[in-house]
């Protein structure tokens, strides 16, 4: 994003009730920064889908005397594109900034808003594969608690299908969709499976 929109700064921010998190930045060393810092992050979450572009920020009365623009790292233009949610969730924003004022035309804009969406494609897919391994874990160790007493007389089964029926007949009924998982292993195709 730097170097396409030729700016010195570019950071992927989320940002909270307290603070903001630098999560990836370029040209600028800072993993968080006060709420009073992120007046320009948090402006930018607000406009919903928009991009909060300012030209100048002291000559912008909503930032003039932001310690970001006061002092280090001395902002003077900042553009930056909300990172929503799929359900329409402001988390952070995914900017650009400069030390002197400036611009960025309406192509460099559109290239700003298509990196945010690739942003969120990113963080939403780890999101999924986090809670999925999560899940996974979970029912792992719920299938080792509920099956190991019925192990050993399963593994001494004659067939697949009996060690099924051990294990199943050891299953809660109540368990829904575990009991129920385990239950369609039994299918005509996994046994199927497993003669073949």
């Amino acid at each position: 994003a730097a170097l396409l929109c030729k700016m010195p700064i570019a950071e992927i921010t989320l940002v909270d009730r307290d603070r903001s998190w630098v999560k990836s930045a370029h040209g600028i060393e800072r993993k968080e920064t006060s709420r009073e810092a992120s007046s320009l992050y948090a402006n930018t979450i607000l406009d919903g889908e928009s991009a909060l572009v300012v030209a100048d920020t002291q000559m912008d009365s909503r930032f003039a005397n932001n310690p970001s623009v006061t002092g280090d790292p001395f902002i003077r233009f900042y553009a930056g594109i909300p990172l929503l949610s799929r359900d329409g969730l402001p988390l952070g924003c995914f900017c650009v900034m400069d030390r002197k004022p400036g611009a960025l035309d309406s192509q460099k804009l559109t290239l700003l808003r298509e990196l945010s969406r690739i942003t969120m494609d990113y963080l939403e897919t780890y999101r999924s594969h986090r809670n999925l391994s999560h899940l996974l874990s979970l029912e792992k160790e719920v299938l080792n608690r509920l099956l190991r007493p019925s192990s050993e007389r399963a593994v001494a089964a004659s067939s697949f299908d009996e060690a099924l029926q051990t294990l199943m007949s050891h299953l809660d009924p109540n368990l829904g969709w575990l009991s129920s998982r385990v239950r369609n292993m039994q299918s005509d195709e996994i046994i199927g499976m497993y003669e073949n």
